[in-house]
C-alpha cells in the first residue's frame, strides 16, 4: 500500500525510535 511505502520511508530517514 503507498500509506506502508510512506510511513517506511518517513521512517527511514527520520528514526524516531
Amino acid at each position: 500500500n503507498k500509506e506502508i511505502q510512506d510511513l517506511v520511508a518517513a521512517r527511514l530517514t527520520s528514526p524516531f525510535s
